[in-house]
């Protein structure tokens, strides 16, 4: 059973993982806290980049449910970053 307040864990073969998530973390809530176009749109360039690492991994390893839960996660806050980016593009 999961409990309010678990945190779900990917076991990163190569370590890598957890201090992306922490980041990615840290610049989602700014993200979420900005409330200017010019702001939101920066916030999002960083986030596009942090995602871009883990996007990236030369380790990838299509048999292991953790990267491809890593690799689809990171796939879909780096879609949604740029989804941000554009907005704020068309309202600044």
């Amino acid at each position: 059973m999961i409990r309010h307040g678990d945190e779900a864990k990917i076991d990163c073969p190569l370590g890598i993982f957890a201090g992306h998530e922490r980041k990615i973390g840290r610049l989602t809530e700014a993200l979420n806290q900005a409330t200017n176009p010019a702001a939101k749109a920066g916030m999002a360039g960083q986030l596009r980049d942090a995602t871009a690492v883990l996007l990236s991994c030369a380790g990838y390893q299509e048999d292991n449910i953790n990267c491809r839960l890593c690799r689809e996660f990171s796939r879909l806050r780096n879609q949604t970053a740029a989804l941000v980016a554009r907005a704020a593009g068309l309202a600044g």
